[in-house]
């Protein structure tokens, strides 16, 4: 779950900031963190890190089927994968 913390801005407005640790990039082996600033309220922050996390959980899971589907395509084998194809078809 991201921290939600309030902070003054440099006007000396309450604002509210939220830091979260997203997973790991499945593409780069790398860990993603994020922080975004400047919302009014804390309501606010909350419901962006819904919709945050809700996107990436949906793009992680795409990139997962996308780098199986290579490997799997890379095992088989392009040329075999040809063949079978144009067999296929006639």
């Amino acid at each position: 779950m991201a921290t939600i913390k309030k902070y003054q801005d440099k006007d000396g407005n309450t604002r509210y900031q939220f830091q979260v640790y997203l997973g790991v990039d499945p593409l780069t082996g790398k860990k993603k963190n994020t922080r975004r600033r400047g919302f009014k309220t804390k309501k606010k922050p909350r419901l962006y890190y819904q919709d945050l996390n809700l996107i990436f959980t949906i793009m992680d899971y795409r990139l997962k089927t996308i780098i199986q589907f290579l490997r799997i395509f890379t095992y088989c084998g392009s040329r075999n994968i040809n063949k079978r194809l144009r067999k296929a078809l006639g």
